[in-house]
């Protein structure tokens, strides 16, 4: 993301109340949302979702594509204030 946007893009880890405090206060986000997107979190940076699987394939039938693929093509979500004219000189 780096990269493709020409500024610095970092992970913040915050740890699971903060995360459920803000996203609460921040989002309004219902306590059961909440739940379960504090338990997809914590699956993943339990390394429990490590292995790779053809779900992209069976859903899309298509391969999948590498990230930097995908955030070049949709960096204007990230770049709001750009143009597509902009975007498309880069």
């Amino acid at each position: 993301m780096t990269a493709e946007l020409g500024r610095s893009i970092r992970y913040a880890r915050p740890g699971i109340v903060r995360y459920l405090r803000h996203a609460r206060r921040t989002f309004g986000m219902p306590w059961g949302m909440v739940l379960v997107i504090s338990a997809t979190y914590t699956t993943a940076r339990l390394g429990m979702a490590a292995e790779l699987t053809d779900t992209v394939r069976a859903v899309l039938g298509r391969k999948p594509i590498r990230f930097a693929e995908f955030a070049h093509r949709e960096r204007a979500v990230w770049n709001p204030a750009q143009t597509s004219a902009d975007l498309a000189s880069t």
